[in-house]
C-alpha cells in the first residue's frame, strides 16, 4: 500500500518538488513548496504530508484527509476534539471554517513540522500546537473527546504505534462515550491492518472502513456507538459540504461496516 497519500495530485506535486524554483522554505528534513496555486509540505521520497490551496485554504485536497474528516458524518456536533499528527494543519483549517466553535487540541511530534505549519499553512488564530509524540500524549492526557483524529507516519510508513496494543488502548480511552475515532492507515499488508482492528474492537466495537479503489490508504472510523443509517450519513455529508459535498457523500456511501460483535 502507499505512503501518507497517493494519487494523481500527489504524483504531480512530487514532480514539481524536483524544480528548485518551487522551494519556499526548508527546515531540516522538511520542505515547503509552492506552485500552480498550491502549497505543500514535503519530507522527501514519495511522502507528501499536506497540501493547501492558496485560494481556498480550508478545502481538503488529499483523499486521506477527506476520509479523516468524514468522522463528522458519524459525530456531527463535537464539543471537543483531539488531532494527533498536525502536519500542515489541514484539519485545523477545515474545522475553523465549518465548525468555528470547535477548538481542537493539536499535537505534533516534530517541532520542525509545527514551525512550518505556523509560518506557511494559515493555521487559524488561536491554534496552539503541543509538541509531543502521540504515544506520550495519550498516555498522560486525561481529557475525553468527542472526536479523535489520528494520522501518524514515519516517512512513508505508518508509525509503529498504530499496531501497538498499549497505544491503541490509551487512544480509545481518550474517547468520550459517544466519541468517534478516525485513523489514516497505510498497513504493509492485511495482517498489519487486522492487528490494528483487533486491538481497536476490544474498546470500540463499531468499526467502518473507507478503502480507496486505487489501493491507497485505509480510513478507519470506530466508536462505542452504532454507525447511523446511510440516509442519515448522506444528509450529514451534504450539510458538511465545505466545497467537498460530493467527496464526503462518496466516502459515507462506500463505508464498509464491519459485522457487529457478538452480543451487540
Amino acid at each position: 500500500m502507499k505512503g501518507p497519500d497517493g494519487g494523481p495530485l500527489v504524483d504531480r506535486l512530487l514532480v514539481a518538488a524536483q524544480r528548485p524554483a518551487t522551494l519556499l522554505a526548508a527546515r531540516h528534513a522538511y520542505r515547503v513548496h509552492e506552485a500552480d496555486g498550491l502549497r505543500w509540505l514535503y519530507a522527501g521520497g514519495g511522502a507528501v504530508q499536506s497540501v493547501m490551496s492558496l485560494s481556498a485554504p480550508e478545502r481538503p485536497l488529499l483523499p486521506a484527509l477527506v476520509h479523516l474528516l468524514s468522522a463528522l458524518v458519524w459525530q456531527p456536533a463535537p464539543a471537543s476534539a483531539l488531532n494527533l499528527g498536525v502536519g500542515g494543519g489541514a484539519i485545523e483549517r477545515f474545522v475553523a471554517s465549518r465548525l468555528p466553535r470547535l477548538q481542537p487540541r493539536s499535537v505534533e511530534a516534530s517541532a520542525d513540522v509545527a514551525a512550518l505549519a505556523q509560518c506557511f499553512f494559515a493555521l487559524p488564530a488561536g491554534c496552539r500546537i503541543t509538541i509531543s509524540r502521540a504515544e506520550d500524549f495519550v498516555a498522560v492526557d486525561r481529557q475525553r473527546y468527542d472526536l479523535v483524529w489520528c494520522d501518524l507516519f514515519d516517512g512513508e510508513r505508518q508509525a509503529a504505534c498504530m499496531t501497538s496494543a498499549e497505544f491503541l488502548a490509551a487512544l480509545c480511552r481518550r474517547l468520550g462515550e459517544r466519541g468517534v475515532l478516525a485513523m489514516n492507515l497505510s498497513p504493509r499488508d492485511e495482517a498489519e491492518l487486522m492487528a490494528t482492528l483487533v486491538h481497536l474492537r476490544r474498546e470500540l466495537p463499531w468499526v467502518a472502513l473507507s478503502v480507496r479503489a486505487d489501493g491507497g490508504n485505509v480510513g478507519v472510523l470506530a466508536s462505542r456507538r452504532r454507525l447511523p443509517p446511510g440516509t442519515v450519513l448522506a444528509a450529514r455529508a451534504r450539510r458538511l459540504g465545505g466545497g467537498c459535498t460530493a467527496e464526503f457523500a462518496a466516502v459515507a456511501d462506500d463505508l464498509i461496516r464491519l459485522p457487529a460483535p457478538a452480543g451487540l
